[in-house]
């Protein structure tokens, strides 16, 4: 039950669903993948073994599915929080070496934006308006984006805030770091493209350049083999 709960949480809570809603959709999806084979193998000549197994398999698969659903929310949310933490940062950034307080700034990239991470934001300056500290709250705030971005990010600011230090200094450095990693990352996917272009060209592209190459062989080719 926790398990489900953490992960609920860390795709956002889709459709503000409960442990008890997700539970009771995993069973009804059971229910009806195995109600289902049952149906379609009960008018059937197959054994007694197959009519029995294949509705327990159809149910198992079927209380997976929601998993698999949840599974892949969890993965789109991190995507979009991984790929909105840059500029959100630069901004956050900017807006304290201006003068802003980090509170401030935060509500001010929380309504610049509307996506994944504001709506974040969002909920860490909520969270502290009903009483939680900005420790309590960024500290939740990374074990609910389980992304390293994010949690490097939330760490930084905690213990900025817990030795004293400027929290300008510690945003510039994130934002550096965080640049860096970006960068990382593109020469990184810009080195795995040739080999993730590898199979689609032999796939696509070679048997076309072998009909062009071959194709006007093919007549004369047919001739010899005929013997004619």
């Amino acid at each position: 039950l926790e398990e489900i709960r953490v992960n609920l949480d860390t795709a956002g809570n889709p459709n503000n669903l409960t442990v008890a809603d997700f539970l009771g959709i995993k069973g009804f999806a059971a229910l009806a993948m195995g109600g289902a084979a049952f149906l379609l193998l009960s008018g059937t000549d197959q054994s007694v073994l197959i009519k029995i197994l294949g509705p327990v398999g159809a149910g198992f698969v079927g209380q997976m599915l929601p998993n698999m659903w949840l599974s892949g929310k969890i993965g789109a949310r991190q995507k979009d929080l991984t790929l909105s933490m840059p500029n959100a940062l630069d901004l956050l950034t900017i807006s304290v070496e201006a003068g802003m307080g980090f509170d401030q700034a935060l509500q001010k990239v929380a309504d610049k934006w509307d996506n994944t991470l504001t709506r974040e934001f969002q909920r860490v300056l909520r969270e502290q308006r009903m009483g939680m500290s900005r420790r309590e709250a960024l500290r939740a705030l990374g074990q609910r984006a389980v992304v390293s971005e994010v949690t490097s990010f939330t760490s930084a600011i905690i213990q900025a805030d817990q030795l004293g230090v400027s929290i300008a200094r510690i945003l510039q450095i994130q934002s550096s770091e965080m640049r860096v990693r970006r960068r990382q990352k593109a020469e990184k996917l810009a080195h795995e493209a040739p080999l993730k272009m590898t199979f689609p060209m032999v796939l696509f592209m070679m048997p076309s350049l072998w009909i062009i190459i071959l194709g006007p062989m093919w007549p004369n080719m047919a001739i010899m083999m005929s013997g004619k």
